[in-house]
């Protein structure tokens, strides 16, 4: 102990107190000054007009301080502090704890109490900075080294410093939205605890989306800034005037909107910072109130759902009638003893109910090239729905204007429901495959748990993915057949299974998404099928099966 120096009983950390305990704040660098202060729990930039801090933001910057660790001692009260690069810090942190009032029987109160980091310029290595840490009623000045990264790290601009929230409210506080443009109520939205949202005057005339509005007014309380501005004497005059009603006791919230641009500045009254923020986020907000029209279009539930008919523009129809009575009940595709019942479902689960995305305030027909849905319900009257599936544009009979509708849902109405598996058969029933075209014919056969052939060496994993792509194989979707010539069939692919049976795929690729596949018929009964494979299981029907083998094209 006693060999040891005074250094080494130093306490290496500054012991800053925390964050909860501030009230005021004064950070400082490169020729910029910020001030902090505390008031009712809520921080504030001291400047022209209330500019909010956010306290995440202040409690980061004191656990920052917090994490400088002490990696030497350079000296006590030096006489020249210009030597560190301490006359004039290139960053100082200064932090006031507020006095304590007395509590209890005890009658003593702490005074408030100042703390100053100073932090100068790099050592010779260039690794640490000087630095000091002084309280009020401290004798000695200590200058010590601390890591530059960390240092560096206090450096904060105002902006970081920042609440980023425009509106500082959660949605179950707000009971009234209005959006005033030029003088007059562009929206307006009432929100009961108990029925939900409804228009307020002036009422457009149709019911509102309780989703919507809902989504409306959380987006609004989460509305973040992206940059910020105090030059607020150039914004000019408000494009819209924006007033949240509140339940709570803080009075309303009242902001302003300036620009019209890509980007928009929104200034609550009061403060002295204007937030930006991109204008599509506001679109649904400075719109007409037919953004927040009820958007359920087909207000029905699957269970009511009796009969469904598809047309396709390619001439397609499925007639889906749900059976009721008989030995086996539930939902038969006329025409078809199996069907993609799991698609179905999904189908019936868009449609009750079926929600549409967007309104179009002008009424567009729909092209010839459209897919219609006659839709039968119980206790409903027959409904309608014409769709043009490249626009996702559709019509209802009994609603007054055309709406868009979500991708998924035009994907359903677009899909294939007849049995998607061409090839009915487990892998283990596959006996060889052969693949040829102009340069390649090769057969691979299965010998007990090899693949062989005698056009040399197999790639196992190569061959197992062709079975594996044959077996059960699963279409896009059925075409109508094609009149190919020899030189239109890229290559073809003929299994044989176990039991001696062949079956004969011919592809041919046009270069579109998907090849286009015929299979021969399977005995007299049966006809050939046409239909398109994706074109992920083809390249695995493409692949060389041997390292001899020339690519198939």
């Amino acid at each position: 102990m006693l060999d040891q120096q005074i250094n080494d009983w130093r306490s290496k950390s500054l012991g800053l107190p925390d964050a909860s305990a501030i009230d005021q704040i004064r950070l400082r660098h490169d020729g910029t000054a910020i001030n902090l202060t505390k008031t009712d729990g809520r921080w504030r930039i001291d400047g022209q007009g209330v500019q909010r801090a956010s306290g995440e933001a202040v409690k980061d910057l004191i656990a920052s301080a917090n994490r400088l660790t002490i990696t030497g001692f350079a000296a006590d009260n030096p006489e020249n502090l210009g030597l560190y690069g301490l006359d004039k810090p290139q960053l100082q942190l200064v932090i006031e704890t507020p006095p304590s009032a007395p509590t209890g029987d005890d009658a003593t109160t702490t005074a408030a109490v100042t703390h100053k980091l100073s932090i100068g310029r790099t050592d010779l290595r260039g690794s640490a900075r000087y630095a000091t840490w002084t309280r009020d009623g401290e004798q000695t000045l200590v200058v010590f080294t601390v890591n530059t990264s960390n240092a560096d790290a206090l450096a904060r601009s105002v902006d970081d410093l920042r609440d980023p929230r425009v509106v500082v409210a959660s949605p179950q506080d707000v009971r009234e939205l209005k959006v005033q443009r030029a003088g007059e109520t562009t929206l307006h939205v009432i929100r009961d605890p108990q029925a939900g949202y409804r228009f307020g005057d002036p009422r457009p005339g149709f019911e509102i989306d309780y989703s919507t509005s809902h989504d409306l007014i959380q987006q609004l309380c989460d509305l973040e800034a992206a940059t910020y501005t105090t030059a607020l004497k150039d914004l000019g005059e408000p494009t819209a005037e924006v007033t949240l009603g509140m339940t709570t006791g803080d009075g309303d919230v009242n902001f302003n909107v300036y620009g019209d641009g890509d980007n928009l500045t929104l200034v609550n009254r009061g403060e002295g910072v204007g937030y930006v923020v991109q204008a599509d986020k506001l679109r649904t907000l400075l719109g007409p109130p037919l953004g927040l029209r009820k958007r359920t279009v087909m207000d029905v539930t699957p269970d009511q759902i009796t009969r469904v008919v598809l047309k396709r523009p390619d001439g397609v129809t499925y007639e889906f009638t749900h059976v009721t009575d008989g030995p086996e009940t539930g939902w038969r595709l006329t025409g078809q003893q199996r069907f993609e019942d799991k698609s179905f479902d999904s189908l019936l689960g868009s449609l009750g109910p079926l929600r549409a995305q967007a309104w179009l305030p002008t009424h567009s027909s729909n092209p010839s090239a459209s897919i219609e849905l006659t839709l039968d319900a119980t206790g409903q009257p027959q409904q309608v729905l014409t769709v043009a599936p490249d626009t996702r544009v559709a019509s209802l009979n009994d609603i007054d204007m055309a709406f868009t509708l979500p991708q998924p849902v035009v994907d359903l109405l677009n899909a294939e429901y007849r049995d998607r598996t061409a090839i009915d058969l487990n892998v283990d029933q596959i006996q060889s495959v052969r693949v040829a075209n102009d340069s390649t014919d090769i057969t691979v056969s299965r010998d007990g748990q090899r693949f062989v052939s005698d056009r040399g060496e197999v790639d196992q994993a190569v061959a197992a993915g062709v079975f594996d792509a044959l077996a059960g194989l699963r279409v896009q979707r059925y075409v109508a057949p094609l009149h190919p010539r020899p030189q239109d069939i890229d290559f073809s692919v003929e299994l044989t299974t176990s039991d001696g049976e062949t079956r004969t795929l011919r592809l041919i690729d046009s270069g579109g998404d998907a090849v286009t596949v015929s299979l021969d018929p399977q005995g007299d009964r049966d006809y050939a099928r046409w239909f398109t494979l994706d074109r992920e299981v083809v390249a695995r029907l493409r692949a060389p099966l041997t390292e001899t083998q020339t690519p198939i094209k």
